[in-house]
């Protein structure tokens, strides 16, 4: 399961920026327990996703350019994730805030927590409809 989740990971992260992931370094994070629902519309049916969170170690050399590969990709760039917070779905927000949280200020973590507990909201009511526990929240 965790090697199909490195083979996903690394497909989707090639197509989406252009970047290639060894899948070696890719590590599941298992601290985001339960990991979050997201909920999205494909032709008009409602999708459920449960996000499994991996880290990568730190790149060798971090190209400067991204090259999406992908016609759903509208605006790339490298950004710290706090300065643009209202751009990261709900679901991506809660696993940010629980991989950065003690690495946060406490001016950016008051600033954010209401974001946060909005998108708790949100994946909660997604998950219930999945059957799933609500997502873990970093504080």
């Amino acid at each position: 399961m965790v090697e199909a989740g490195r083979r996903t990971v690394c497909e989707r992260v090639a197509l989406e920026t252009g970047l290639s992931l060894e899948g070696s370094a890719l590590q599941p994070v298992r601290s985001v327990d339960p990991p979050p629902v997201t909920c999205y519309t494909v032709k008009g049916k409602i999708r459920y996703t449960l996000v499994l969170p991996f880290t990568h170690e730190p790149l060798s050399s971090v190209p400067r350019g991204l090259s999406p590969r992908c016609s759903s990709i509208q605006n790339l760039r490298w950004c710290d994730p706090a300065s643009c917070w209202e751009e990261i779905a709900p679901a991506n927000q809660l696993l940010l805030a629980n991989l950065l949280w003690s690495e946060w200020t406490q001016e950016q973590r008051a600033h954010l927590q209401p974001a946060l507990e909005e998108a708790r909201e949100k994946c909660t009511r997604w998950a219930q409809e999945v059957g799933f526990e609500p997502p873990a929240m970093p504080f």
